[in-house]
């Protein structure tokens, strides 16, 4: 690959990372009772238009205070429905 096309990818490669982090902050940012999740850095979050509209109640961390177990490793997805 030609010395400029490589720095024209990586700079698109650059632009598109940073667009994927501001809307992941932006539009789908970290709930209040997130911030103490065992699992917060895998979690795909929650809307953030979501949130605006019904709050974030009924979102509990997981492995924190007896709440739900931290799942093993390889586990992508976990959804807790209840009450805490």
């Amino acid at each position: 690959m030609p010395d400029q096309l490589r720095a024209q990818t990586a700079t698109a490669t650059g632009v598109l990372r940073s667009f994927a982090l501001w809307v992941r902050e932006q539009m789908r940012p970290l709930a209040a009772p997130c911030r103490e999740c065992a699992l917060a850095d895998r979690c795909p979050k929650t809307w953030a238009l979501y949130l605006e509209m019904f709050g974030s109640g009924e979102l509990t961390p997981v492995g924190v205070d007896g709440a739900v177990d931290v799942p093993p490793e390889g586990v992508a997805d976990v959804v807790v429905v209840g009450e805490r």
